[in-house]
């Protein structure tokens, strides 16, 4: 049996809040996206000049690594603000609590993934990508829980109109 949640004022906040998170998270990595393209080349080509690393057996200079870096970290953030916003909307469809743990999974995994991306980029310090492995994994996890809880209550409603 599906676990559902009653619409109750609380949660109708609660998701608001959600909408809300994902719209803020959406619109910073936005942000990011334009500052690292007008801003932050000129800052890393300072910071790392002629300093160089090896990435699959290949000298890349480490402006291009972080570069990449940032890529990938508003890319992570922007696709999961965008998500969080869609499970707010099918919150308010069908509440169920898989999705709000789906909610809490983009909102930490984001954090963990995308900020120690970014922490390494700003200071230069390696070891705080080392939570990165971990967001990743509690997105994964948010990405289960989204499945689970979008499909909760499928098979009782095609059930029913058979």
């Amino acid at each position: 049996m599906p676990q559902t949640c009653e619409l109750k004022p609380d949660l109708i906040e609660l998701n608001h809040g959600w909408i809300k998170a994902g719209a803020l998270m959406t619109l910073l990595a936005v942000v990011l996206s334009m500052f690292g393209a007008q801003g932050i080349s000129p800052f890393l080509e300072g910071k790392y000049r002629g300093i160089t690393a090896t990435e699959m057996g290949q000298t890349v200079h480490q402006t291009k690594i972080m570069m990449d870096r940032c890529e990938r970290a508003t890319l992570c953030q922007l696709t999961h603000g965008l998500a969080m916003i869609a499970v707010g909307i099918l919150i308010s469809l069908r509440p169920r609590r898989m999705l709000l743990a789906a909610e809490w999974c983009f909102l930490t995994g984001a954090v963990l993934y995308s900020g120690s991306l970014f922490a390494s980029v700003a200071t230069g310090q390696e070891w705080l990508t080392t939570t990165s492995q971990l967001g990743g994994i509690i997105l994964l996890l948010g990405w289960l829980a989204l499945v689970e809880g979008g499909c909760q209550g499928s098979k009782g409603s095609a059930n029913k109109a058979s």
